[in-house]
């Protein structure tokens, strides 16, 4: 069971990730989408690094995950 943090981390996650989503849509930069919906450029930077991580993380991690079952089979 997840704990209250870990939902408003989650959560929190998600709005970041689409607001990140609605920037790279909107054809502005990053400086000028943060300018016209007062996000400050420091915490929109942030909070795009840290969800860029998580995806790596993610990623190298089912990665992992499907190279097993052939690495066992090689085995």
């Amino acid at each position: 069971m997840k704990s209250v943090n870990q939902v408003k981390q989650q959560e929190s996650l998600k709005k970041w990730f689409e607001i990140i989503k609605d920037q790279r849509a909107s054809g502005l930069s990053a400086l000028a989408y943060c300018k016209h919906e007062g996000i400050a450029n420091i915490i929109f930077y942030y909070r795009q690094n840290l969800i860029q991580k998580l995806l790596i993380q993610q990623h190298e991690q089912q990665e992992k995950a499907n190279a097993l079952p052939s690495a066992k089979l090689a085995s």
